[in-house]
């Protein structure tokens, strides 16, 4: 459990680290920045005096009572989860409060959304060179084209 208070300042440590130390863009700075900060403010706004699964539950039901899509939370999942990741690399917290939350949000696809993922999927295999980075774009590609082929057999 990470109490409000400090929840503030590490989630500026976090914000550093990204822009300074791990190289991220200006636009990965800005995307952790609206995300973390509206947990935050609503975490501040509900009284909560620690971040918890309880709290993380209570944010995603807040968040689909607001009318967020799954793609829309999903987004705000990806961003708490890189922070609490952090932390926990850092030893502020003992565990993601991701875990205990069970969340169960899918990010749906659309179509045109399909060629960027192979493009990022194939930036991130050849830039980290590692075999978790292409597996990951190559089960995505693999998917797709499984899929392209059954719509093009049964019709």
């Amino acid at each position: 459990m990470l109490p409000i208070g400090r929840a503030t300042f590490e989630f500026e440590e976090f914000l550093a680290a990204c822009e300074y130390n791990l190289g991220c863009s200006p636009d990965t700075v800005s995307f952790y920045r609206k995300k973390v900060s509206r947990f935050l403010a609503w975490a501040q706004r509900e009284k909560a005096e620690t971040l918890d699964a309880h709290a993380v539950r209570q944010f995603f039901r807040w968040l689909k009572d607001q009318g967020l899509s799954d793609n829309g939370r999903h987004t705000y999942l990806r961003a708490l989860r890189t922070w609490f990741n952090f932390l926990v690399r850092r030893k502020v917290i003992p565990q993601s409060p991701l875990i205990d939350a069970d969340l169960r949000i899918r990010a749906v696809w659309r179509r045109p959304e399909l060629p960027r993922a192979f493009v990022l999927a194939s930036l991130r295999s050849s830039r980290c060179g590692g075999s978790h980075c292409s597996f990951v774009g190559h089960q995505v590609i693999a998917s797709w084209r499984q899929r392209q082929f059954q719509s093009r057999v049964a019709g």
